[in-house]
């Protein structure tokens, strides 16, 4: 059976990094509202933080691209990407899960009393749990809200193979108007919904809202791939491009330019990491923070509810006491991510994909050839 599994080359550090630095915003973002922190209230920049679910989005088609592209040319190379894939997302998510259904059931039998109840609406479990929740399945957001984005990778996995043909043998050009066309159509089909835009869409088809961008990222890295070496991007560019979109969205403009921003900082840290010059950004230390990410993104909602619980108890919800309430639960979920990423998701993950561990010889050789990256 051929399988994926991409060996030890070059990993983009840097992406890693950028990965947790905007993990940490959304984090940010959430915490703001929650703890009451009021940043929101001075400037606009920090109620438009979501954007950077859109920069996962270009960041994570920019990575399988280059990860699975050269490598997947069969039915079984796609069903062992699917199960990679799969298994780097679903046990996670499925962890946490278990513990909001406890809080769903605890609500249930009156052991406690959930501020946004129809969040823990046991209906919504089944479409939770096989990552359909941002499919329009549901009608609010449910259980651990930041996981629709989750439900929305998955459809992008499905749709993968047929974006990297077209990203592959058709012009830049039409890639570039297939993406607008993409976007408009999605658009009118949420006005005639009803719906707001697509750049803010979380469980009302979300999941739609991941199909420009991880489409975008994928254009990216085979752009990439056929740039010459000589091609290098200093880093300061990098760091100004990134600054630059978070410091427009002050400014009220279209969503989508500061996401067409934040999606050349992929393109731009992947030229700029080829030039092998020292930056924190391509240091072990922004890798291991990198690796945790996806954890950060994950449990920052739980781990900020018994929190919040002593807060709202002392009546202590935007004052001093919550900023460092949410500072110190900050600092917790990084740590506690590094560890889920080293003794569970790692594990959990090898476990799974275990049959996929040793590819046959034709594909082991592909993807030596191919020189892929190790996400």
């Amino acid at each position: 059976m051929s399988s994926i599994n991409p060996g030890p080359v070059q990993r983009y550090r840097a992406l890693d990094g950028y990965r947790f630095i905007a993990a940490s915003l959304i984090v940010l973002f959430h915490y703001d509202g929650d703890f009451g922190l009021g940043r929101g209230q001075l400037t606009p920049v920090v109620r438009s933080l979501d954007v950077m679910v859109d920069f996962f989005f270009v960041l994570s088609g920019f990575v399988i691209a280059v990860t699975y592209g050269e490598a997947m040319s069969s039915l079984r190379d796609y069903g062992s990407f699917l199960r990679r894939r799969l298994a780097r997302v679903l046990p996670l998510h499925l962890a946490v899960l278990c513990v909001f259904i406890g809080f769903a059931l605890a609500h249930k039998s009156g052991v406690l009393t959930a501020n946004h109840p129809e969040m823990l609406d046991l209906t919504a479990l089944p479409a939770n749990a096989l990552l359909l929740h941002a499919w329009g399945t549901v009608g609010h957001l449910s259980f651990n809200a930041p996981s629709w984005s989750i439900s929305a990778e998955l459809l992008v996995y499905l749709a993968f193979p047929v974006l990297l043909i077209a990203a592959r043998r058709l012009p830049l050009i039409t890639n570039l108007a297939l993406l607008v066309v993409g976007i408009v159509a999605i658009s009118f089909f949420r006005s005639a919904m009803g719906l707001r835009d697509w750049t803010e869409a979380t469980y009302d088809f979300g999941a739609l809202r991941a199909l420009p961008t991880f489409f975008l990222g994928v254009i990216f890295a085979i752009l990439l791939k056929h740039l010459p070496l000589s091609i290098r991007v200093p880093w300061p560019v990098v760091h100004i491009v990134f600054l630059s979109s978070i410091a427009i969205l002050q400014f009220g403009l279209p969503r989508e330019v500061p996401i067409a921003m934040l999606a050349l900082v992929v393109p731009l840290a992947a030229m700029a990491e080829r030039g092998n010059r020292p930056s924190l950004m391509r240091t072990d230390f922004m890798a291991r923070l990198g690796d945790a990410s996806y954890s950060v993104y994950l449990i920052h909602i739980l781990a900020e509810i018994p929190v919040l619980f002593i807060l709202h108890k002392v009546h202590a919800i935007g004052t001093p006491l919550a900023v460092v309430g949410a500072v110190a639960t900050y600092v917790a979920v990084v740590i506690a991510a590094s560890l889920i990423y080293r003794r569970f998701e790692v594990p959990v993950r090898r476990w799974i994909a275990g049959g996929d561990q040793t590819p046959s010889l034709v594909f082991a050789r592909r993807l030596q050839a191919a020189q892929l990256g190790p996400r």
